[in-house]
């Protein structure tokens, strides 16, 4: 069984600072749906383009929802705030996927588990960088945030997106595959994702990296953690993954009202 057509959305996962508004800028430019125009240049420097409302307010209400408790509190008061945010937060979701069939943000991984709850199969497309590079640049945007802050919100972002990845199959992208313009297999396993053509992904990445872009700066370690997070992803690279069978059965037994 494969999801339909009609009820799949695709996730554009990131940490931040990872390329993945120019990655869904080439991905608008070839047709994919962000239910928003897609910017007219890439401003290294700004970043944070293509994401919905909708979506920053479900990811804050699940987010406050998990941080009161991951699990269902048993406290009648704690209760009530865990359950009212965790409704907001589907709320918000659903109003975004029946919007947009293609969504952006940083924390999107908090809000993946409950798009089958909304009535959507999610697919999953992971934009990433290794960590130096994102704190570096982070670095120059949120002074008050420390490496090790930065360093736990890389770690749960890329470990929940490799958990999300196999459970709902995707691809990911790096941001080395969208400024080298040698690179070319991202576009292709893009495209058996999303169906979007990969000729049209290809020729929208070379009108709009600059050819001043270069490759990233070789940093020192500075979390192992985050490095171990950044292989987990990128051994991922190089072909798309279908969604799992324990996936599907689920998405079944939501459309049979079970």
């Amino acid at each position: 069984m494969v999801a339909d057509s009609e009820r799949r959305r695709y996730f554009v996962l990131t940490a931040g600072r990872t390329g993945s508004t120019l990655l869904t800028a080439i991905m608008a430019d070839a047709g994919a749906d962000f239910a928003m125009p897609a910017p007219k240049d890439w401003d290294t420097a700004r970043g944070g383009e293509n994401e919905l409302p909708e979506i920053q307010r479900a990811i804050s209400h699940f987010r406050l929802a998990f941080e009161l408790s991951p699990r269902k509190p048993l406290m009648p008061l704690a209760h009530w705030i865990w359950t009212w945010h965790r409704s907001l937060g589907k709320r918000h979701l659903k109003k975004a996927l029946d919007k947009a069939i293609y969504v952006k943000s940083a924390d999107l991984d908090w809000a993946v588990p409950y798009a089958i709850k909304v009535g959507y199969f999610p697919r999953i497309i992971v934009s990433y960088r290794p960590f130096g590079a994102c704190a570096l640049s982070f670095s120059q945007r949120l002074t008050i945030w420390s490496a090790e802050t930065l360093a736990v919100e890389y770690d749960r972002t890329y470990r929940n997106a490799v958990l999300q990845m196999h459970a709902y199959g995707g691809c990911v992208v790096s941001y080395a595959d969208l400024i080298d313009r040698t690179r070319t297999e991202w576009a292709a396993n893009l495209a058996e994702v999303t169906g979007l053509a990969a000729d049209a992904l290809l020729a929208s990445r070379d009108r709009r990296v600059k050819s001043t872009q270069h490759d990233e700066v070789e940093l020192p370690v500075l979390y192992q953690s985050a490095e171990q997070s950044f292989a987990a992803v990128e051994a991922l690279s190089g072909r798309a993954f279908p969604p799992s069978p324990q996936a599907l059965r689920n998405w079944a037994r939501k459309k049979e009202g079970v």
